[in-house]
């Protein structure tokens, strides 16, 4: 599956302390694309865009079991660069059950 940079922007992160998306200024998403930045992750998906997929854990809501939250757990620095480069890039997406994060 494929979801555009912004998109992802808008899912809840575990790195956040209160599960805030990266589009929120909490400073995760300024750190997570610095430090893209100076790994040259930022010119190398530029170059040939997301090549690894980023890790999004499903989870079913208490309040309504039909309705799922999903989580960013790995790709943050992926997710960042992308839509700094192009908020309409299409990312590689697998996801996961809250079983597989041992949640």
């Amino acid at each position: 599956m494929f979801m555009p940079a912004h998109a992802l922007m808008e899912y809840p992160s575990q790195e956040s302390a209160w599960r805030s998306p990266l589009s929120v200024d909490t400073g995760l998403h300024e750190n997570k694309l610095w430090e893209s930045k100076q790994r040259g992750l930022v010119d190398q998906i530029r170059d040939r865009g997301v090549e690894k997929p980023v890790h999004v854990m499903i989870m079913r809501q208490h309040k309504d079991p039909w309705e799922y939250q999903h989580e960013i757990m790995d790709g943050h620095h992926r997710i960042a660069s992308a839509n700094q480069v192009n908020p309409n890039m299409e990312v590689p997406v697998k996801h996961y059950s809250a079983q597989h994060y041992g949640n």
